[in-house]
């Protein structure tokens, strides 16, 4: 529980459920990007790196450049 790292393999899959697998992998590795990005910071942070940024852009409601 809680290690989202792991993907489907959308190739053992046909048709419609590879695109639905494609898509839901798609959407893990949106969520663990900007939480591995803010695990990253929060580190630098806790050893006195204030000049720790992100390595992405991420849209929506959390928009950081």
């Amino acid at each position: 529980a809680g290690d989202i790292n792991g993907r489907i393999d959308e190739y053992k899959h046909l048709g419609e459920y590879r695109k639905l697998v494609h898509e839901m992998n798609e959407l893990m590795q949106a969520i663990d990007n900007p939480i591995k990005d803010t695990a990253n910071i929060l580190l630098a942070m806790s050893n006195n790196d204030y000049e720790a940024k992100f390595n992405n852009e991420y849209q929506g409601i959390h928009f950081v450049r």
